[in-house]
């Protein structure tokens, strides 16, 4: 790659010299592969490395200083625009691309599985922020491959290459241990415990990052959210099983009406917003639709019994609950429309007793008083 390309537009190419037997351009000697590599790699891709190893609680004991940070750059910069055979564009691309996935193998893997529950999913927020931190400074220092060499052969860009390196080396050999933990989590808060809310949602939230640079939600929704869907299905029939056996239907209402607003609340804390629809889907199909024709047709707390005894605060929250449900209000209308009938009809069979009544002493007392005629003679 000739340095007309990738110095401003120059016209004519830099003045050679000799230095010490090699061939320089005005800007210094013409920098070898080796000599170039090695100081980049000791001087910024292992000095970033130990920095972030030696992070804690964001705070650095260690510092790259901005004119280490300058050389690095201007030595990526004469290494990218050397005359060929001395332009080396494509092997510090390569070079940057080994060194990211070497140090995700041997050093931040390793970590990673070395720990088991809680610890291991902060281990893993951990080094995904580490690694951010990593691949935005080396974009930096590396920025010329970037406008130039890998713009002109359409190559990943330098922070792509850092992303998919960490999905494919590190997320893809631990997400079912993690999934499987967050699980664990979420399930225990459902059982009442105190969990690490924050810690969740930065798991969850690499698992979106992990969608790349095209903001799909691909990875979240195969790698976790069908599995968290699954779990609460199967966790809320349970429920629902018990509850059903035990409980009256406005206990159950009660208790059904709660954790939605629980599972809508969850979305709020840690999960993406996405997801909302989906997971009270799940929760309406096991509380509300299975169950619903158990539960209104409950002996004396079913839906009859609830219009019977004018428990109006109960029928509301049975409206309220079971409108959610596509097809949950034409079980009760039917109710409804049966207790009318109902108690209408018993209205008119009443009024017809009483009306039969009042017409049977009318007659008794028209006899009375023909007899009483007979008996008794006016006086002349």
């Amino acid at each position: 790659m000739g340095s007309g390309s990738h110095s401003g537009g120059r016209a004519a190419p830099p003045e050679r010299r000799r230095l010490g037997g090699r061939e320089a351009t005005m800007n210094g000697p013409v920098i070898s592969l080796d000599e170039g590599w090695h100081k980049l790699k000791t001087q910024g891709v292992m000095k970033i490395q130990e920095i972030l190893e030696d992070l804690t609680e964001n705070v650095y004991r260690i510092r790259i200083t901005t004119e280490e940070y300058s050389q690095l750059y201007t030595t990526v910069y004469s290494m990218c625009t050397q005359k060929p055979p001395n332009n080396w564009s494509e092997q510090l691309y390569n070079n940057y691309c080994a060194s990211v996935k070497e140090y995700l193998s041997v050093r931040v893997l390793p970590r990673i599985r070395a720990k088991s529950n809680e610890a291991m999913l902060r281990e893993l927020v951990r080094r995904w922020e580490n690694h951010k931190l990593m691949i935005r400074f080396l974009s930096h220092v590396f920025k010329y491959l970037d406008r130039f060499y890998v713009k002109r052969l359409s190559l990943p860009e330098l922070s792509e290459v850092g992303s998919n390196s960490f999905h494919e080396i590190v997320f893809n050999a631990v997400k079912r241990d993690v999934r499987t933990v967050i699980l664990q989590l979420i399930l225990k808060e459902r059982e009442g415990e105190l969990v690490d809310r924050k810690l969740i949602k930065d798991v969850v939230a690499i698992f979106v990052d992990m969608g790349g640079t095209r903001n799909s939600l691909e990875v979240y929704t195969t790698d976790f959210e069908e599995a968290l869907l699954g779990a609460t299905r199967e966790f809320y029939r349970v429920q629902s099983a018990s509850w059903t056996e035990q409980d009256s239907f406005p206990d159950y209402m009660c208790k059904a009406e709660d954790r939605l607003h629980q599972e809508q609340a969850r979305v709020a804390h840690y999960l993406h917003p996405s997801t909302e629809e989906k997971l009270l889907q799940v929760c309406e199909d096991e509380l509300l639709a299975l169950p619903e024709s158990k539960l209104l047709e409950k002996e004396n707390s079913g839906c009859e019994a609830l219009l019977r005894d004018n428990k109006t605060d109960d029928l509301a929250r049975m409206y309220r609950l079971f409108s959610r449900v596509v097809t949950g209000l034409a079980p009760i209308g039917a109710i409804v429309r049966k207790h009318i009938t109902d108690v209408g009809m018993a209205l008119v069979r009443k009024q017809e007793g009483a009306g039969g009544a009042e017409g049977g002493a009318g007659v008794a007392g028209e006899g009375a008083d023909g007899a009483g005629g007979g008996v008794v003679e006016p006086d002349e």
